[in-house]
């Protein structure tokens, strides 16, 4: 009896090592779920960011309820309160969840990978885009966060708001940044959904966008650039700076 309970003892012991081993080898592996990625390539977050953002100007809240619902172009059959010029809850707050919360964090994330890649494009049409939902933001809230916002990861949850007119330097600075940047090197074609990785065009956009912003400031006497000499930057060369 004392002999079959040692066998049986040391038959138990050698299957828990083996056990123990073979969980201790790749057991980081078998926990890691193959459907949940912590990094992204640029390529994939462009499609969601572009049309997010293309979406919500030209459609959604802003496109469709605020413009075409409150200049009258076209009527509802239910949720009448945009005919009725009723400012809800939704129509103040899906531009900024989108803009803001969603497709910004999108282009953050591909301008910080176009840094680590060494990839100058797409750093340059993430700053771009970046500055495209900006520019929308400040023209419907007035003083947003710029300078402090998207740092949440590195620890600033409550960015502090910036003036208006800050804003507006900022991002023709960031535009001009972003068109400099811009080289021969590619961007995936299927990914960038407004140009298809044409970064003349990209280069274009920046510039244009620029102007309309500066066009904002000219003449304003507390502009915090000169915005004449800006855009005559821009106007003056339009080799370097096509629009």
């Amino acid at each position: 009896m004392k002999l079959f309970q040692k066998i049986t003892y040391s038959a138990t012991l050698v299957a828990g090592l083996l056990v123990a081993t073979s969980c201790e080898k790749g057991f980081g592996d078998i926990n890691s779920n193959p459907n949940g990625p912590t990094l992204l390539p640029p390529e994939l977050l462009m499609p969601h960011g572009i049309k997010l953002v293309v979406n919500t100007i030209w459609g959604g809240s802003l496109g469709q309820d605020v413009g075409a619902g409150w200049s009258q172009h076209w009527a509802r059959i239910q949720y009448t309160e945009i005919d009725q010029f009723n400012f809800t809850t939704d129509v103040q707050d899906t531009p900024w969840q989108n803009l803001y919360i969603e497709a910004n964090a999108d282009f953050q994330k591909i301008i910080d990978l176009g840094k680590a890649g060494n990839n100058e494009n797409y750093q340059a049409i993430g700053l771009i885009m970046r500055s495209y939902a900006f520019s929308q933001l400040t023209d419907i809230y007035g003083d947003i966060p710029y300078k402090e916002a998207l740092q949440g990861t590195a620890g600033i949850t409550y960015p502090k708001y910036d003036a208006q007119k800050d804003v507006y330097a900022r991002l023709v600075n960031d535009l001009k940044t972003a068109s400099d940047l811009i080289t021969t090197k590619t961007v995936n074609k299927d990914s960038d959904i407004l140009f298809a990785g044409d970064m003349t065009k990209w280069k274009n956009f920046a510039n244009s966008l620029s102007l309309r912003l500066l066009n904002r400031m000219l003449g304003k006497a507390d502009s915090p650039i000169d915005a004449k000499a800006e855009m005559e930057r821009i106007l003056g060369n339009p080799t370097k700076s096509p629009f």
